[in-house]
């Protein structure tokens, strides 16, 4: 199959259609509404983690949670340099780190976009499918969304297409460079490493590998050094030993019917269409591959529950690749039909579109409200030496400055390699916190036990669109000590069972 190579003409229109994208949904998610929370907030609790561990290497030398503490709970080691600049800002101008941190994930999803049209033009032959591969990945509504959200989706998707880009054009060292930076963008992207070592063939094998393998590695002893065991504390938090079939279930709702069944539908048919028209051509099956093979590991291996956008996250990287894919399915059609095909998706699109920005304005007013206020009490209303247990442990610990014990066991190892909740409960106590940040239903359950509590603030919000449906939800902060009684043999069994104290 024979190869369009791209001119100057076509970089230009490609380029064109990129900055317009970007554009559009700068203004539609970050300008228009209530730009206090969506343009000066954060979508994710997590995107305010992984701000923490890039200030606390600026500081630090190494990723630090609280300070001179080396811990494992950020989920992507790419993403955590990509936010070194947005940090550096941060602390050179004594400004907030929200608007920068945006710009880089937009950045990356627009990278991502002129990849993705690159690929369409090199495959086919018309340049306006690649123009419209630019706008279609750029305004889908999950990547739109993640454009904006200050995290790594959009790095994920920017490195696995590019990464399909230099294998195409035969620069293998720069194709293992992306493909190995995609896996240490997120660890699933492993299986798209995978396939284009298969794509490439045994000769090749030694080019693409290696540069991934080596970050890998890296990742992965560092992990060890700082936690024995090889993979982030959120891989042992969230992973799931078991199938569930509710998993399966979340997929097809969420992320294969999320833009509404009729857009489902086309895109499934146009994308198979794609693939048997280009059956010989391994780039494109290689493509296949990458979008849906870690789709299936992450519905295989992880536990969902009823999230939005924290859940959905993680699909977005690769459902991204279908995009490109549903265009050459377009290029596949009679000519006639390729400005119907393209009208009919524009327009099952623009309403999930329009959810996905509400969706996302919501978002950042519950993070503001639930996350970023308290954390802004506790810098105003405690001691500068205080501790303070959470279960949301980015804001809580990036606004407030004060050492933060992560009741959740994302960014407390101990936690999160447990195994038994006494030991959870224990490594909590040992830690001498004199604060609480939780959700209402987790205060009310340490209430009566070994714990003194007294309420001191609260902070509600009538929509947490974290999950979906949205629901009311309160977020307590609470003076806290533990008997000294239940901590001492708290400490005690802790170190018999040879675990450092927090």
């Amino acid at each position: 199959m024979s190869l369009h190579e791209i001119t100057r003409d076509d970089a230009r229109w490609l380029g064109g259609a990129t900055l317009t994208c970007a554009l559009l949904v700068f203004v539609a998610f970050g300008l228009v509404g209530d730009r206090a929370t969506s343009l000066g907030e954060l979508p994710l609790d997590d995107a305010w983690i992984h701000l923490v561990y890039a200030r606390g290497l600026l500081r630090d030398g190494l990723p630090t949670y609280n300070d001179g503490a080396p811990e494992a709970g950020f989920s992507s080691l790419a993403w955590l340099f990509a936010e070194l600049p947005t940090s550096l800002f941060a602390r050179v101008f004594h400004a907030s780190p929200v608007v920068a941190s945006k710009l880089t994930s937009l950045a990356f999803a627009a990278l991502a976009a002129y990849g993705s049209g690159r690929l369409v033009r090199r495959l086919g032959k018309s340049l306006v499918l690649a123009v419209a591969t630019v706008a279609a990945v750029s305004l889908t509504p999950g990547f739109a969304f993640s454009a904006m959200s200050g995290m790594e989706v959009t790095l994920a998707t920017a490195t696995i297409v590019w990464g399909w880009n230099a294998l195409l054009d035969e620069r293998l060292w720069l194709a293992g460079l992306c493909f190995g930076l995609a896996a240490i963008t997120r660890l699933e992207a492993t299986i798209v490493l995978a396939v284009a070592v298969a794509v490439g063939g045994r000769k090749r094998l030694p080019r693409l590998v290696a540069p991934g393998g080596l970050m890998l590695s890296v990742w992965g002893v560092y992990d060890l050094f700082v936690t024995d065991h090889p993979l982030p504390n959120t891989f042992y938090v969230k992973a799931s030993r078991a199938f569930s079939p509710a998993n399966l279930e979340y997929f097809f709702r969420h992320v294969v019917l999320g833009n509404g069944v009729a857009c489902a539908v086309i895109v499934t048919l146009l994308t198979l269409a794609a693939v048997a028209e280009h059956r010989r051509q391994r780039i494109v099956l290689g493509l296949f591959a990458s979008a849906l093979l870690p789709c299936v590991a992450i519905v295989r291996t992880h536990a969902f529950s009823n999230a939005a956008f924290y859940t959905e996250r993680y699909f977005f990287p690769f459902t991204a690749l279908i995009v490109p894919l549903a265009m050459l399915g377009v290029a596949v059609l009679p000519r006639r039909a390729h400005v119907v095909s393209l009208v009919v998706l524009g327009a099952c699109t623009v309403p999930a579109l329009a959810r996905a920005r509400e969706s996302y304005q919501g978002h950042c007013a519950t993070i503001r409200r639930l996350n970023s206020e308290p954390a802004w009490w506790l810098a105003a209303h405690t001691p500068p030496n205080a501790i303070v247990g959470v279960i949301d442990a980015g804001a809580s610990r990036y606004h407030s400055g004060r050492k933060v014990i992560d009741l959740g066991g994302l960014n407390e190892h101990r936690i999160a390699h447990a195994g038994d909740p006494r030991i959870e409960r224990c490594v909590a106590l040992a830690s001498n916190f004199g604060w609480l940040v939780l959700p209402e239903g987790f205060l009310a359950g340490l209430r009566g036990g070994s714990i003194a509590i007294d309420e001191r603030a609260r902070y509600s919000v009538d929509r947490w669109w974290i999950v979906e449906p949205p629901h009311a939800a309160t977020v307590l902060i609470a003076h806290a000590s533990a008997f000294p009684p239940n901590r001492d043999a708290c400490v005690r069994m802790l170190k018999e069972r040879g675990i450092d104290l927090p």
